[in-house]
C-alpha cells in the first residue's frame, strides 16, 4: 500500500526500491513485479519497464495456463512505439507456446499486417477461418490483408462471406472494406463500395464518409452535393455535419472554404465551442485571425 501510494504521489524512485524489496521478500508473487513495470513505465523509464514485462512473459511461456497480462502489455507498447519486429517476434512465441490458442491467433495475425507482411497474415486468419467458419470478424480480417496485397476481389468475397453470415451488418462490413481499401491505396474501390450502400439506402454518414473521399480526391463539387443530400436526410445534425466536413477540408489544405462551413456549423449551434476551435485554426493556418475574432466576439458561450 505505501509503494502505491507513492507511485500516486509521483514519489517514483521511492516506489520502485520498496517494488524491488517486496520482490526479494516475495519472488513468487508476480503482482510485484509487474507493478514495477508499470511504475517504470509510467516515470518514462520504458526500456526498464519493457525489460520487466520481458521478464515476466518468459515465465508465462513456460506454464500450462497461459495468463498473458505481461503479453498483453508488451503487446500494447510494442503497437504504441511501432516497434512491429518485437511485435511480431512476441506473438510468433507466444503462439509457439500455446498452440492453436485463437485469440493469440489473431493477434498474430493482426502483427503481421501492422508489419506489412501480407501473406503470413493471411494465412493465420485462414486457419482461424478453419477453426471458426462463422466468426464474421475474422473473415473482415482476411479481407482487410488481401486489400491490404492488392487483392481486391479476394477481400471483397471475404467481407460478403461476413455479410452472409450476419446479413443485419451488411452496411457496416461494407463501410469496413471501404475504410480498408483506402487504406492500401485503392480508391476508385472504396468509391465504388460505397455508392454501392448509398444505391441500397440514403444514409446519412455514408454521403459523409464518400464526400471525404471525394475531397481528398480533389472533387470538392461533388462533395459539397453529397453534404447537401445528407443534410436534407438530417436536419437536427447540420451543425455537426458542416463541421466534419470543414474540417475535411481543413486537412485538404481548403481553409478558406472550409472558414465557410465552420461559419455555418456555427451558425447551427453557436453554442458549441469546438466549431469556434476549427473555425480559430483555420483562420490561423490563412493568416486571417480577424474572422475568428469577429465570430467570437459575437458569441455566447457561457
Amino acid at each position: 500500500m505505501r509503494a502505491e501510494e507513492l507511485a500516486r504521489a509521483g514519489r517514483h524512485d521511492e516506489a520502485i526500491a520498496l517494488y524491488r524489496e517486496l520482490m526479494r521478500t516475495h519472488p513468487e508473487d508476480d503482482s510485484y513485479h509487474f507493478a514495477l513495470g508499470w511504475i517504470y513505465h509510467d516515470c518514462g523509464r520504458k526500456e526498464e519497464a519493457l525489460a520487466c514485462f520481458r521478464e515476466l512473459f518468459e515465465k508465462e511461456l513456460q506454464r500450462k495456463v497461459f495468463s498473458g497480462f505481461a503479453f498483453d502489455e508488451l503487446v500494447r507498447i510494442y503497437k504504441e512505439d511501432g516497434s512491429l519486429d518485437r511485435l511480431v517476434d512476441t506473438c510468433e512465441r507466444a503462439v509457439k507456446a500455446q498452440g492453436d490458442d485463437f485469440a493469440l491467433l489473431g493477434d498474430l495475425g493482426d502483427a503481421y499486417l501492422r508489419a506489412g507482411r501480407w501473406a503470413d497474415a493471411i494465412g493465420i486468419f485462414k486457419k482461424m477461418i478453419t477453426m471458426e467458419p462463422d466468426a464474421s470478424a475474422v473473415h473482415c480480417c482476411l479481407g482487410n490483408a488481401y486489400a491490404a496485397a492488392g487483392e481486391l476481389q479476394e477481400a471483397r468475397e471475404a467481407y460478403e462471406r461476413a455479410v452472409e453470415i450476419e446479413p443485419e451488418r451488411k452496411e457496416v462490413f461494407l463501410c469496413r472494406l471501404t475504410e480498408a481499401y483506402l487504406k492500401a491505396g485503392h480508391t476508385k474501390a472504396a468509391e465504388e463500395i460505397l455508392k454501392k450502400c448509398l444505391d441500397e439506402r440514403a444514409n446519412p454518414l455514408v454521403y459523409l464518409d464518400l464526400a471525404d473521399l471525394l475531397l481528398g480526391e480533389g472533387r470538392i463539387g461533388e462533395g459539397q452535393d453529397l453534404l447537401k443530400k445528407a443534410v436534407s436526410l438530417d436536419h437536427a445534425s447540420e451543425g455537426v455535419f458542416y463541421n466534419r466536413f470543414g474540417n475535411s477540408l481543413a486537412r485538404a489544405g481548403r481553409h478558406e472554404l472550409a472558414i465557410e462551413y465552420f461559419q455555418l456549423a456555427i451558425a447551427a449551434d453557436p453554442g458549441n465551442p469546438f466549431y469556434y476551435m476549427h473555425l480559430a485554426a483555420s483562420c490561423t493556418a490563412i493568416g486571417r485571425e480577424d474572422i475568428a475574432t469577429a465570430m467570437i466576439s459575437r458569441a455566447d458561450l457561457t
